[in-house]
């Protein structure tokens, strides 16, 4: 899941829910695979308004 969610965020901010559906995957699976790269990442990972995310 971790790889998927990599692969599928780019430099424009997409939307979690949008994400979710892209990848087919259970909600609580992408938001984990998001904090921890959140955590891990150190500021790659951004959220932006309207629960969005990208690269940095």
């Amino acid at each position: 899941m971790r790889v998927q969610v990599k692969e599928a965020l780019g430099p424009a901010p997409v939307g979690v829910d949008e994400l979710i559906r892209l990848l087919g995957a259970p909600a609580g699976a992408v938001l984990t695979v998001l904090l921890e790269l959140e955590l891990e990442l150190a500021g790659r990972c951004a959220r932006h308004p309207g629960n969005r995310v990208s690269w940095r």
